[in-house]
């Protein structure tokens, strides 16, 4: 990236989570593929996090990982596949399945699908090959150093725009053969012939859902006996045995997308490959007996994986979501034996919500990846054995939010499908923090106090935690309940401390945690706002303040409410006339402190109250319309119904806290397709006007590399926003979240761009990751960044870093 600048960022981890005592199986971020090297040597890729790499995968009590894309000459950190053959490695860019924002693949918050990647030198170094920008890799084959196949699920223009490719020469060059939208690829190797590929096609007519090549270049239909009754099938898998193969996918009706299922066929090898010849069928796919739904989410999101043991072709390894987790299957008998928890020799299991199955050859262990990142098993072919970590000291995790207590030196984060968590004191890049919210940590906010009262680290969960604790309705998610006390199951909107001894204490807050004040209706967004008051200090600590959609059942308006304390009843504050998707609470108005600051914003509109106004909630109109969030459907105020959901906010807001009329906003405008413009906006008036500041950004995020002339440019994904007074000069830092990570600008009243754009730090010092959140603590001048991928940044003495860069 030429617009880089130095900036000195801290990476604070987590290096991994677990429980407040320490005894669940540590988790981290979502692992995406691996690749075994030589002996226990793997790579593992994660979810917006790059690539790493252990030299003993089986090393006690876990291995130790090392980050093998950051400052190489590439153009994403956003590996969806990846496949080796000795040193040669192959890993492509494409989006992962927890960062869609609603009903389709291609729409999602992930970073730039940037192509292909190799490596000749067993992951030490990497380089880009000629496969094409904008699509979303979904499988990757190494044939031998020179004959590679991928094959990709969508583009970033269209949603069925995908297929397969072939190259003979190293990467060179590429040759789409298949234009389909292709989610899975294996090779079947059958003694000296070259091996006959299969792609499973997602969203396809059962005739068309496996196909099969012997040269990659010509494929036909190998799909006799498959069918979804009136479903659509959705992220298919295959698994290869010796002499059967497997195909299986979750399913969705196409009118009800709450409706998914799943089927699970099994045939001969040699049936498919007499197919794949133009024989006559012989034989076909038949249903594996007694196959569970292994969709219990209920969103056209989710994956399975498939297995099958590497020398008994009667033993499959199944996974799904949720409580459907993990299965060792003798398919033959239709005998299902759940492999976790009960099935091990100390009740342990793995994080939920799969993504693939491998088999570690050297102990003849099984390793999943799932939301929670990587696990093994051991003697995974019979009761006993245990589930372990193989997170290590790795520092790949998908975050929303951080905020940043300067007196322990300890951070709060919201984690994607990974809890609120706590990391701390004198937080580092090895320290491994604990779950004080289970579920999806959104909302986070530190109330500092003055430094000899222990900090309160706020968050909750998604929904304000009333969508999370529902283990037995409506549709049995045991994620929590599985998890053993990962996370107070009690409390999903509350705060931690500090006590004696540096034990963590957890405090509900009673206004929502139960039905009493609101329906769960009322909190209508996976992301649902809320803010700390910072300009309303009391003995009691910060006042929170919440948004909650009006209920007719209780006759009460959409509105802000204030809670003085955790056991303090919601008092309502303010009506608005709509939606917010996101608010800030408190601020300086005129050079004052001024605890009436309300700013907030929907698709629409801005919501604007300070001194300036008498305390008038003021309405205009924002300069784009954004995208509306994608909800939940509800049979009755407080019977939900689970589907689609968009798992980010559309939204970003930025207020600068030294003057409550300096707004900023930027966001998403289209969640149907990728064509949406992405544009960043500031306002000097509290509204009236605004300035579009966007400026060279586009280029600046180098979501242009990597692309020919004739391709669009990919997408930089405005995530987070942020103003930062800048102490030493009578001006103003706009920070921008991106896929790249920070930018500033230099933004000025009365200029009608901004200034050239920087990004806060080299790739070493900041890696290329989304920036899913941005946070100021003004105490310590400290920027936080959440990001996508890479745990948590902290920028200290911020402005006077971000001078220096934009002077540079």
């Amino acid at each position: 990236l030429s617009s880089n600048k130095p900036a000195n960022w801290m990476d604070v981890g987590p290096a991994g989570w677990t429980d407040l005592d320490g005894t669940s199986v540590p988790a981290a971020g979502a692992g995406q593929a691996a690749v075994k090297l030589n002996g226990t040597s793997w790579l593992y890729a994660t979810a917006n996090g790059g690539i790493w790499k252990t030299e003993d995968i089986l090393a006690s009590p876990e291995p130790s990982w090392r980050q093998v894309l950051d400052d190489q000459p590439v153009a994403c950190s956003s590996i969806s596949a990846m496949g080796g053959n000795g040193a040669t490695v192959l890993a492509g860019c494409g989006a992962a399945t927890s960062s869609e924002m609603g009903t389709r693949w291609d729409v999602a918050n992930s970073g730039d699908w940037a192509g292909v990647l190799i490596s000749r030198d067993s992951g030490e170094s990497w380089a880009h090959t000629a496969f094409p920008a904008n699509f979303y890799v979904s499988a990757v084959l190494v044939l031998s150093e020179k004959a590679f196949v991928v094959s990709a699920v969508s583009s970033l223009d269209d949603r069925y725009d995908g297929g397969v490719w072939v190259s003979s020469d190293g990467g060179e060059s590429f040759n789409r053969t298949l234009s389909k939208s292709i989610f899975d690829l294996k090779a079947v190797h059958r003694g000296k012939q070259p091996p006959m590929l299969l792609a499973a096609s997602t969203w396809a007519r059962p005739a068309n859902a496996l196909l099969a090549s012997r040269d990659g270049v010509v494929w036909r239909p190998v799909a006799t006996g498959i069918t979804f009754a009136d479903r659509k099938p959705f992220y298919p898998n295959i698994a290869v045995g010796n002499e059967v193969l497997f195909f299986a996918a979750l399913t969705v009706r196409t009118d009800n997308y709450s409706d998914t299922s799943s089927v699970l066929f099994s045939r001969a090898v040699a049936d498919v490959v007499a197919e794949a010849a133009g024989e006559a069928a012989v034989g076909a796919w038949l249903p594996v007996p007694n196959s569970p739904r292994l969709d219990e989410d209920a969103m056209q999101k989710d994956r399975m994986a498939l297995l099958v043991h590497p020398t008994d072709d009667s033993m499959l390894f199944v996974a799904g979501n949720a409580g459907a987790l993990t299965w060792r299957v003798d398919w033959r008998r239709g005998v299902w034996v759940e492999s976790s928890w009960d099935d091990t020799v100390d009740g342990t299991g793995p994080h939920s919500d799969c993504r693939n199955y491998y088999w570690e050859p050297e102990g003849n262990h099984l390793i999943l990846l799932s939301d929670g990142g990587a696990f093994l098993r051991t003697q995974p072919t019979a009761r006993g054995g245990r589930w372990r970590s193989l997170q290590g000291d790795i520092g790949a995790m998908e975050l929303v939010s951080a905020a940043w207590d300067p007196h322990s030196r300890s951070w709060v984060g919201g984690a994607q499908d990974n809890s609120v968590q706590l990391a701390g004191p004198n937080a580092n890049a090895k320290t491994r923090a604990v779950a004080i919210v289970g579920g999806d940590g959104t909302f986070t906010a530190v109330d500092p106090r003055n430094g000899t009262i222990p900090a309160r680290f706020y968050g909750t969960s998604q929904f304000y935690g009333n969508f999370d604790d529902d283990d037995d309705r409506p549709h049995r998610r045991l994620r929590r309940r599985r998890l053993r006390g990962a996370a107070r199951d009690d409390i999903s909107f509350g705060y931690a401390s500090f006590g004696m001894g540096g034990r963590v204490e957890v405090t509900g807050v009673s206004a929502v945690q139960t039905r009493k004040y609101f329906d769960i209706s009322q909190f209508p967004f996976f992301d649902q706002p809320a803010h700390l008051n910072a300009a309303a200090p009391s003995e009691q600590g910060l006042p929170l303040v919440l948004w909650a959609r009006g209920s007719p059942s209780r006759n009460t308006p959409s509105a802000f409410y204030t809670v003085a304390n955790a056991s303090a009843p919601p008092t309502l504050d303010v009506v608005t006339s709509g939606d917010v998707y996101l608010f800030v609470a408190g601020g300086r108005t005129n050079g004052k402190n001024d605890a009436s600051v309300l700013v907030g914003i929907n698709d629409t509109a801005l919501f604007h109250r300070s001194a300036a106004s008498a305390g008038t909630l003021t309405v205009s109109r924002l300069p784009s319309t954004f995208a509306k969030p994608i909800e939940f459907g509800f049979w009755s105020p407080n019977d939900y119904i689970l589907g689609p959901v968009s798992h980010k906010r559309t939204v970003s807001l930025a207020v600068d806290p030294s003057n409550s009329a300096v707004v900023a906003v930027s966001g998403w405008t289209n969640l149907e397709t990728n064509d949406n413009p992405e544009r960043v906006h500031i306002s000097w008036n509290a509204g009236k006007t605004w300035v579009d500041v966007t400026s060279d950004l586009l280029v600046a995020t180098g979501v242009c590399a990597n692309r020919k002339p004739s391709e669009r440019c990919g997408k930089w994904r405005p995530s987070a926003l942020l103003l930062l007074p800048l102490r030493k000069r009578d001006s103003t830092a706009l920070l921008v979240g991106t896929v790249a990570g920070v930018f500033a600008a230099l933004v000025v009243e009365g200029k009608p761009a901004a200034s050239k754009w920087v990004r806060l730090g080299s790739c070493t010092q900041l890696p290329l990751v989304l920036a899913g959140g941005l946070s100021y603590e003004p105490t310590s001048d400290t920027v936080v960044v959440a990001t996508m991928g890479r745990g948590v940044y902290i920028l200290p003495k911020a402005s006077q870093e971000a001078i220096a860069a934009l002077q540079a």
